[in-house]
């Protein structure tokens, strides 16, 4: 069996930020309007995409579908009794 790596989470050991992570931690920048807009443009054209894509790839078999049922209903031989009066 192999140990287990020296700085991996749960063996008990707590690992040192050191001094590079600390001052990234302290940096801080906001995010630019613009930055913002194009994140959620690409997000609402990937959303708009994957669900044209979806409604394209479904239409085809529910159209089928429903031309199946209207040909099974029209050969169907309780479709064409008619009742006695």
């Amino acid at each position: 069996m192999t140990d287990p790596p020296e700085f991996a989470p749960g063996n008990g050991e707590e690992i040192e930020a050191g001094e590079p992570i600390e001052s990234l931690a302290a940096f801080e920048d906001e995010a630019s309007d613009d930055l913002v807009f194009r994140i959620r443009r690409s997000i609402y054209r990937r959303k708009a995409v994957s669900q044209l894509v979806s409604f394209v790839w479904n239409v085809p078999g529910l159209i089928f579908m429903e031309f199946w049922q209207v040909l099974a209903e029209g050969l169907s031989p309780k479709a064409s009794r008619k009742e006695p009066e």
